[in-house]
């Protein structure tokens, strides 16, 4: 109603300031979405960004007052063509547009248009008083693939040794995009994408994590709780079978084994964990599974702000294939740069949004919270998660992955019960865990049925050395890709991964 209020009074001109302009801005009660125009006096009316326009009553940005004449915006997108135009109020990290993402600004009110009356950007004008300024911009040469990859391979050079050995298992696909496909009952639509051998690098380096990969990790989250990986493994009970067993009782540990055997016919790996019981779920799918994944193309706050019908269709399609499910997990990328993860709840009417740089945001800072709401037609109580919060800028991929895997093998059984309450940095190893866990189920359960196809070149089993690769890289579906395949060092948790960076005795800073 806000919202509406706000409009209607920008349209009408029923908000009047002292020089004659209407905007409207002082109706808000709530950020909604805004078009920031060219900011200075003289030059065309087009837009330079996107963003949202805050309540004009007691704003602040860093704990001062808004300057007069101007409002509270933080920046979603910039257009391409003003990326190097410097800010009309300049601050300590901010001055030129294009480091405006993500941040709250102060921005000319007569240069605000609402959404519902957003002007098309202009992508070729330069002011005459920003010429001199954009002169000293010098055009940067876009890199070649090649370059690309030398960049990516000279960073891996600094990195432990287990991650250079990972690197060396995706060389074959060094020309190649690695094609993808959405199990079948995870969307009502079929989805195809592709990988680019630079995303699977990325995570070697230390990168930031691309959209594509994300979206893999939510189809193989989707893949393992609802039991589409098929499992070859048998777990033995460790309590019949430790070292004081064997000795003095021989039989029972024999007579376990066979039990076990003619229990489970077909199966051809013999386990012995620790953590049976968590793993058995893993491996078989979740006895019940709650949780839906959603599309992360189909919601980013781009499409949020200018195509949000789109996102609502997807988030009801989605409801619809998936009956029964209660809890949706929503990888969301904002502004084009940072993943932060919402897990909805419509039966319990309440949402959780598990940000790894949250600051002060409440649900007022995000696009989704709105459009969730109007996808259920219900009113949400929204919760920002007491989560692990980033260092540095370029992290919040790994902690979103980890999020993912955390909600969907361990914390949905009794969620909301137990919620997030470690607002600690991760570290460096536990990083490189994350990583090192999603990397190998990558390999296995979209590389390893790749290379494992029959061969052209008899002396390399492992798949082609040249770039001639015909048919034998088109992955089939998610069913077929991971038939027969062991489950990855994922299933077997960080601890797994710990033992083998320890093994390695390489030290990870």
């Amino acid at each position: 109603m806000a919202t509406l209020k706000a409009i209607v009074a920008h349209i009408q001109g029923s908000s009047i300031t002292s020089d004659g302009y209407s905007d409207g801005l002082d109706d808000l009660e709530d950020p909604i979405p805004c078009d920031l125009l060219w900011p200075y006096s003289s030059g065309p009316e087009c837009r330079v960004a996107r963003g949202k326009v805050y309540p004009t009553r007691d704003a602040r940005i860093h704990g001062s007052c808004i300057s007069e004449g101007y409002v509270k915006v933080q920046v979603d997108t910039v257009e391409d063509a003003f990326k190097a135009i410097p800010v009309p109020k300049t601050t300590e990290t901010v001055s030129v547009l294009e480091h405006t993402i993500l941040e709250f600004i102060e921005w000319p009110r007569k240069k605000i248009k609402l959404e519902q009356v957003a002007l098309q950007p202009v992508t070729s004008y330069t002011a005459p008083q920003m010429q001199s300024h954009l002169a000293t911009v010098e055009p940067v040469k876009p890199k070649t693939q090649e370059e690309r990859y030398k960049e990516r391979l000279d960073k891996l050079e600094d990195r432990p040794k287990l991650f250079k050995e990972s690197a060396r298992r995706f060389t074959k696909c060094k020309n190649r995009n690695i094609p993808i496909d959405a199990p079948h009952n995870m969307y009502v639509k079929p989805w195809g994408e592709w990988i680019e051998y630079e995303a699977v690098l990325d995570i070697h380096i230390e990168a930031k994590v691309d959209i594509t990969f994300i979206h893999w990790w939510a189809m193989h989250l989707h893949s393992i709780v609802n039991g589409l990986h098929h499992n070859r493994c048998v777990f033995l009970n460790p309590h019949l079978i430790v070292s004081s067993e064997c000795l003095s009782n021989s039989e029972q540990v024999v007579d376990h084994i066979i039990s076990t055997k003619g229990k489970n016919p077909g199966k051809d790996i013999y386990v012995a964990p620790y953590l049976q019981g968590h793993l058995h779920s893993i491996v078989n799918g979740l006895h019940h599974n709650r949780c839906v994944f959603l599309n992360p193309h189909l919601i980013v706050s781009s499409e949020c702000l200018s195509n949000s019908e789109q996102v609502v269709d997807h988030i009801i399609s989605t409801k619809g294939k998936n009956p029964g499910k209660d809890i949706y997990v929503a990888p969301y990328l904002q502004g084009g740069s940072h993943w932060l993860l919402f897990v909805v709840c419509p039966n319990l009417r309440r949402g959780y949004i598990v940000d790894s740089s949250k600051r002060d945001n409440t649900e007022k800072n995000y696009y989704f919270p709105k459009i969730v709401e109007r996808a259920f037609e219900i009113k949400f109580d929204w919760t920002m998660a007491k989560c692990f919060q980033q260092k540095g800028d370029w992290e919040c991929g790994y902690y979103l992955m980890k999020s993912m895997y955390d909600l969907a093998l361990y914390k949905q059984t009794d969620f909301p019960k137990h919620l997030w309450d470690d607002t600690r940095h991760l570290k460096p190893m536990e990083i490189d865990q994350v990583a090192l866990t999603t990397l190998n189920a990558f390999h296995t359960f979209c590389m390893a049925q790749m290379l494992s196809s029959p061969c052209p070149n008899p002396k390399d089993n492992n798949g082609c050395e040249g770039d001639d690769m015909g048919g034998w890289c088109v992955l089939r579906n998610e069913r077929k890709r991971v038939k027969d395949l062991q489950l990855s060092s994922l299933d077997e948790g960080s601890d797994f991964i710990q033992q083998q960076i320890n093994d390695s005795g390489v030290q990870i800073h």
